[in-house]
């Protein structure tokens, strides 16, 4: 099982969505478990360690807002998540194209850049630019 923020050989911008959407669907299963307790008069677990206890003395408003505010810190999260993902795809496809000394117009960008920079390539000049004047997007080198 690959957990998210792992480095992976084989980057995948789909296994981190996956990922978020199984953390939304926990953040609103606690959600609607606390409020369950809060409008049952139920008591939360104030026990050393339980997460609950932040929620005693709060009102479903609060509890509500507070559940909001995790699920933006989680949608926050995600999309780095998948913008360091899909460099890393970029990043990958650009080193395999340089290595198979491919001759195709964009591999010969990507050659000359190589050539230039070295091990110091930067994404928008010495990918996302070529692959702009290419008509080519991240689908492409994959």
């Amino acid at each position: 099982m690959t957990h998210s923020f792992e480095p992976r050989e084989d980057p995948d911008v789909d296994s981190v969505w996956r990922w978020f959407e199984f953390q939304l669907d926990l953040i609103r299963g606690e959600q609607e478990r606390i409020l369950r307790i809060l409008a049952s008069g139920g008591e939360m677990d104030a026990g050393p360690g339980a997460h609950e206890s932040r929620f005693i003395g709060l009102g479903p408003r609060e509890v509500e807002e507070l559940f909001v505010e995790q699920a933006s810190s989680l949608k926050l999260l995600t999309m780095f998540e998948l913008l360091a993902t899909a460099e890393a795809i970029l990043r990958i496809e650009f080193g395999a194209r340089v290595k198979a000394r491919r001759k195709d117009d964009l591999s010969r960008r990507f050659q000359a850049a190589y050539k230039l920079r070295g091990e110091k390539i930067r994404l928008d000049e010495d990918i996302l630019a070529p692959l702009k004047r290419g008509g080519r997007g991240l689908q492409d080198c994959r």
